[in-house]
């Protein structure tokens, strides 16, 4: 199972939001380019970058960053903001391995599907769910679909790699769903999940891998060290 260090970015800081709360955001630095390489030097492949301004006004703001990090040699995967076909090119020339995806891939028309033929499997259907209802427009929006009826709509267009957070065990520190992800998997076994939202600890790590996920997206984890593998990078990054 792969581990994602998270890097959710604001006004070129680095931030984590409650539960995707603007409201409730807290800078944990003003490098994120001195912690990507941290990352990268400790042994780590991939990153999850979140362009949290980026998704609030409605385009990328931080791509000149993403082609800094991604010429670390990292696996990044990026989004916010990637509303237009031009946009996510932009991220993809900017060296996005996986560009994610939400409200603009569930518009209900054929633009989903130009955009996964032209892009293929660097398409990262990104789908945030409270309880097992998807919500749109950055957790704004809730709506009455269900995640498992999601699903099948992307598989018809040859995309099988997701990104699944839930909402409301984002950035709490209280583990993450697990149970969502097992009975997606048993449901599509020819699918693969990269979970988000709650992982905290090498507990829940080990408690996903049991449900089969791909991999695991972790933020505040990060900074607060509570994965072990986490602790070389915050002790470095804050002796920085």
């Amino acid at each position: 199972m792969l581990l994602f260090p998270a890097i959710d970015l604001y006004d070129q800081q680095i931030v984590r939001l409650r539960q995707g709360d603007f409201a409730q955001r807290q800078v944990y630095g003003k490098d994120p380019f001195a912690l990507a390489e941290i990352i990268r030097d400790t042994g780590f492949t991939h990153l999850h970058v979140v362009d949290l301004q980026g998704a609030r006004e409605g385009t990328p703001r931080h791509l000149a960053l993403l082609n800094r990090i991604a010429a670390l040699g990292l696996h990044v995967q990026y989004g916010g903001g990637l509303r237009t076909t031009e946009a996510i090119q932009n991220a993809v020339d900017a060296g996005a391995w996986r560009v994610m995806l939400g409200s603009v891939l569930l518009s209900g028309n054929n633009r989903c599907r130009q955009i996964v033929a032209r892009f293929g499997e660097r398409i990262l259907p990104s789908l945030d769910v409270k309880g097992e209802l998807i919500a749109t427009e950055g957790w704004r929006k809730d709506t009455k679909t269900r995640l498992t009826e999601v699903i099948p709509e992307f598989l018809d267009l040859g995309t099988s790699s997701f990104l699944i957070t839930s909402i409301l065990h984002d950035g709490m520190r209280s583990g993450p769903n697990v149970e969502l992800y097992k009975r997606t998997l048993e449901q599509y076994s020819n699918i693969n999940i990269v979970a988000a939202g709650g992982i905290h600890t090498d507990s829940d790590l080990a408690r996903l891998r049991e449900t089969g996920v791909l991999g695991a997206v972790a933020g505040t984890a990060l900074f607060e060290g509570t994965i072990t593998s986490f602790k070389t990078i915050r002790r470095m990054f804050n002796a920085d």
